[in-house]
């Protein structure tokens, strides 16, 4: 069942070329406009010879409150390489903002933007250590961890 996920936009994904999915084609869940935009981006292209939507969970340390949660990665694909070999990759998708540390405007900072800071800084904690965790586990099995922003998804064609 897909969950609400505040203002974002979500829902289920049809795929056109259903042998490509791995999962249940009936419940390809998509938690924001973004995510429905790349997996149609894995459905139609044709270097991508399987995909899956959140396939799986890694756990991580949160250095925040110091305790163990489970990440759900947003995407796994498997590439078909131009010399004949294959990359498997798991996907976060996520604003480049949130992939970036925020900067610091100094002592002259207003309350709002004050909070503003430190609310975007624990957003970069966070996935900071989903990251690292991923890469981990995604090196371990021989494949590659990614974070997929809006400069992949919105490029000029």
């Amino acid at each position: 069942k897909v969950k609400p996920n505040g203002k974002h936009k979500h829902g289920l994904y049809s795929p056109q070329n259903t042998d490509k999915y791995i999962g249940d084609i009936h419940n390809i869940i998509y938690r924001s406009s973004w995510e429905q935009r790349f997996c149609a981006y894995c459905d139609r292209n044709e270097m991508i010879v399987k995909w899956s939507s959140e396939p799986l969970f890694i756990d991580y340390w949160n250095p925040l409150d110091k305790k163990m949660h489970k990440y759900y990665v947003d995407f796994y694909i498997k590439i078909l390489k131009e010399d004949g070999t294959y990359h498997e990759w798991i996907i976060e998708v996520k604003p480049e903002s949130q992939t970036q540390k925020p900067i610091y405007e100094g002592k002259n900072m207003t309350l709002k933007k004050l909070e503003s800071y430190n609310y975007n800084m624990k957003i970069w904690i966070t996935n900071q250590a989903k990251f690292k965790a991923a890469k981990i586990w995604a090196g371990a099995r021989g494949m590659r961890f990614g974070v997929v922003d809006e400069n992949f998804l919105f490029k000029s064609k």
